[in-house]
């Protein structure tokens, strides 16, 4: 009787640990590319994101924003690809930023970049599934399906699908929350255009933008 109160009070709790074993099982599975650095992320991840990655890292490391690579092409400007790489993301800025006093490993920040910023979108699709759950076991039994899923894992692979869907499972939940549930409350705007903008960094808004079209298009033709 005590356990199952518990749980009927603090569902948010239970679900929390599982999500919190859910992923120390997915850590402990990528072990060798998380925890020791033996490997890393494989096909577009390694043959073109992760050396733009080093560049930037290393000088952010070192206290230089690097607007200039002198590297390529005999040298040349280095801003546009912050943009379309999407460098300026706060989760990249911040797993660089607090990883280097973690590990001097480029490797090890990269991979864990990636498999934050997966987390993150994994946990948006769960934060706009959950109110359409009913039950508790529902809800738990959507944690290991998104983090175990193609959408997820493809991402440490190529990165198309992280890159285009990375905020778009928030901007439809604070959608929802405006036009579905009438909740007009001035954080639901501010954080809708807030992760809207941060999508212009990169030329990659365009998923986000054809989200947004087919959202508007449905409401415009079905609302009723």
């Amino acid at each position: 009787k005590g356990i199952g109160e518990i749980i009927k009070r603090h569902p948010a709790i239970i679900e929390a640990i599982i999500g919190i074993l859910a992923t120390a099982f997915l850590i402990y599975t990528m072990k060798s590319m998380l925890l020791f650095g033996e490997t890393t992320l494989a096909h577009d991840n390694l043959l073109w994101n992760y050396p733009v990655f080093q560049f930037f890292a290393e000088n952010i490391i070192n206290g230089h924003f690097p607007l200039w690579d002198p590297f390529s092409h005999a040298g040349e400007p280095f801003y546009p690809i912050i943009g379309q790489m999407r460098l300026l993301e706060p989760i990249t800025l911040l797993t660089i930023y607090i990883g280097q006093f973690i590990t001097n490993d480029i490797v090890m920040l990269f991979n864990w970049n990636r498999f934050i910023q997966s987390l993150v979108m994994a946990l948006g699709v769960y934060i706009v599934f959950r109110p359409w759950t009913g039950h508790l076991l529902v809800r738990l039994s959507l944690i290991p399906i998104l983090l175990y899923s193609s959408f997820m894992l493809g991402s440490f692979r190529q990165d198309a699908i992280l890159n285009q869907f990375l905020w778009v499972p928030f901007i439809a939940y604070f959608l929802f929350r405006i036009v579905y549930y009438k909740d007009y409350r001035w954080h639901n705007w501010f954080l809708l255009a807030a992760i809207i903008g941060l999508n212009w960094q990169s030329y990659f808004f365009t998923g986000t933008w054809i989200f947004l079209l087919f959202f508007f298009i449905g409401l415009l033709f079905f609302r009723r």
